[in-house]
């Protein structure tokens, strides 16, 4: 039982994964300095909500629900509609977020993102002269990049148990912990370190 334990603290950690846009947001406030009053607000709200749905949740499945919340409802018509929306949103979440780096990736292959047939490109540089239409070299990039997604995907969900939750948990480990405990005061020293020593 000591490993659902920590699987539940990771999912704790994603829950309040927020963290990592917490400076930009601050930044483009009118008024940054009431910053400290809308984390207290916020939090006031979140966490009461969280504690409500959470025994709610439990009072309802107990230990049988999955983190995969369609699973628990029947197999009708409205949680087939909740799927495909689901699977829509996600979609858009999958490509919005591959765009900025299959651009920095054809830019640094010389691949210009905005040509259809010409100018023709060279490939790789350490491949060798290619000369294909940069349409052909941008889908089999970006073909690569999403089919290697998939099989990361697959991988991942092909084993025993509830392997949503298992997913959350290893975000929650990995990513919203390091973007809410210490990554933040990394870049906050690299930033420092490069600013140079205060003027005096």
């Amino acid at each position: 039982q000591s490993g659902r334990v920590f699987l539940g603290l990771t999912a704790f950690a994603y829950a309040f994964g927020g963290h990592g846009v917490y400076p930009e947001e601050r930044r483009e406030m009118k008024s940054p300095s009431s910053w400290p009053r809308v984390l207290r607000l916020t939090y006031a709200a979140v966490l009461p909500l969280y504690f409500v749905c959470g025994l709610l949740g439990y009072a309802a499945y107990g230990d049988f629900a999955n983190a995969n919340i369609n699973v628990n409802f029947p197999d009708n018509l409205a949680n087939q509609a909740s799927i495909v929306v689901q699977m829509v949103q996600e979609v858009y979440f999958l490509l919005s977020t591959n765009l900025v780096i299959m651009l920095a990736l054809e830019l640094r292959l010389g691949l210009d993102p905005a040509a259809c047939c010409s100018p023709r490109w060279n490939g790789c540089p350490w491949v060798g002269r290619l000369p294909l239409p940069p349409w052909v070299g941008r889908l089999v990039l970006r073909s690569t990049l999403l089919g290697s997604q998939v099989l990361v995907a697959q991988l991942l969900l092909s084993g025993e148990g509830d392997t949503i939750f298992a997913l959350q948990s290893l975000i929650g480990a990995v990513g919203m912990t390091a973007f809410t405990y210490f990554l933040p005061y990394i870049f906050l020293l690299a930033m420092a370190a490069d600013l140079g020593p205060p003027l005096s």
